[in-house]
């Protein structure tokens, strides 16, 4: 037997009713009325970034080394077929980097557009975003598709300066 609620005015509902709602009531849209709800529990991390690949906001990256005893965590721009630790959303004053696992991160379009090949505008909302296959530290809109290829979606762009993260993506499959 199902339970129903009803409030005042209006037919029972159903509680294992299923409801359609727009980005704004499910997300948030960051004010104060509406706060980013997806991110609830995703924990920034601060990381050394080291590699050939200058670091850049938005970048996917890799955890490289960690030494728990001395709380240092090194990060690169995600080679092809990585695992992706997640996007780094600050570069610090003593070249570290913040690194945000998960969640929803906000950035300019022209930030997304340096680490999205081909990326013009910020992102599309409801484009997956994976990593580049042919290009370290880059995303990519399209998946990658070719024989042998790794594929890590790192998240989906919820509108043109937001990507809800849904990394980490620890295990990558191959085409």
């Amino acid at each position: 037997m199902s339970q129903t609620t009803r409030t005042a005015g209006n037919s029972p509902i159903s509680n294992l009713a299923m409801v359609q709602t727009d980005e704004v009531t499910l997300f948030g849209d960051g004010t104060p009325d509406r706060p980013l709800r997806a991110d609830v529990g995703a924990q920034p991390f601060i990381a050394d970034h080291e590699g050939a690949t200058a670091a850049h906001v938005g970048q996917p990256v890799t955890v490289t080394d960690t030494v728990p005893t001395i709380g240092v965590t090194t990060v690169t721009a995600a080679p092809p077929g990585s695992p992706v630790a997640g996007v780094i959303i600050t570069l610090n004053d003593d070249d570290s980097v913040t690194v945000l696992p998960c969640g929803i991160t906000s950035m300019t379009t022209v930030q997304w557009d340096v680490v999205v090949t081909g990326g013009s505008g910020g992102l599309a909302r409801g484009s997956a975003y994976y990593a580049d296959p042919a290009t370290p530290g880059k995303l990519t809109p399209t998946k990658p598709t070719a024989s042998s290829t790794f594929v890590t979606r790192v998240g989906i762009g919820i509108n043109p300066n937001t990507m809800l993260l849904v990394t980490p993506a620890l295990t990558p499959t191959q085409n």
